[in-house]
C-alpha cells in the first residue's frame, strides 16, 4: 500500500469569469482547500469527472450560470460535495445560503452524481449539496454514507427530483435528508 499527504494550500482548479469550456473524463484530488473553484461563469461543464480528497467541498461555484455537472464521483471530502448559487455568504457560514433577489434562473444543473462518503471532517452542517440562488436543479443523483444530511435548498425555484439516499443523518438528532428549515416563504 502507499501513503499520500496533499499539503497544496489552494484550489487545485480556479476558473473566474471563464464561458464555454468542457472538463471530461479527469481526476481532480488532493487539496487542502475546496478542490474546484468556479466564480462567474457561463456553460462550464463537467462530466465523467472524479472529485476527491479534499480537506473542503469538491466544488463552489458561485455566478455561474448554465453550467452541468454530469456524471461524476464526488467522495472522501472534508466539508461537503457541491456548493452552487449567486452566493454562499448568507444566514452564517454553517449554512451560507442566499436568495437571488431577481429571481433569475441560473439554469445550473447537478445531474446523474455520486456523491458519498462527504463531511469526513465537519460532519455536521456540510451537506452533499447545497443550492443558493434561482433555478437550479439537482436531478437522478446519489447520495450515501455521511453523518448529516445531503441537501440543503435556499434561495428559489430549486429542482429537486428521482435522488436516491442511503446511510445518511447517522449521528443527527433533529434534521432532514433534505433540509430546508428557514427561508420558507
Amino acid at each position: 500500500g502507499s501513503v499520500t499527504f496533499s499539503n497544496l494550500d489552494e484550489n487545485l482548479l480556479k476558473i473566474e469569469g471563464t464561458d464555454y469550456v468542457d472538463f471530461k473524463s479527469l481526476a481532480f484530488k488532493g487539496s487542502l482547500k475546496t478542490l474546484i473553484q468556479m466564480n462567474g461563469c457561463k456553460d462550464v461543464n463537467f462530466e465523467l469527472c472524479s472529485m476527491s480528497k479534499s480537506a473542503q467541498n469538491a466544488l463552489g461555484a458561485t455566478n455561474t450560470v448554465d453550467c452541468n455537472f454530469t456524471s461524476c464521483h464526488i467522495y472522501q471530502t472534508g466539508t461537503g460535495g457541491i456548493s452552487i448559487g449567486t452566493s454562499l455568504t448568507g444566514i452564517g457560514s454553517e449554512v451560507g445560503i442566499a436568495a437571488d433577489e431577481n429571481l433569475t434562473p441560473q439554469n445550473n444543473i447537478i445531474e446523474n452524481c455520486e456523491i458519498n462518503y462527504f463531511s469526513r471532517i465537519k460532519a455536521t452542517y456540510s451537506p452533499a449539496v447545497q443550492l443558493a440562488g434561482c433555478g437550479n436543479i439537482l436531478r437522478n443523483c446519489k447520495i450515501h454514507d455521511a453523518d448529516h444530511y445531503a441537501i440543503v435548498p435556499g434561495g428559489n425555484d430549486q429542482l429537486i427530483e428521482y435522488n436516491e439516499f442511503t446511510d445518511l443523518l447517522r449521528t443527527a438528532d433533529d434534521s432532514g435528508l433534505i433540509y430546508a428549515g428557514y427561508n420558507m416563504e
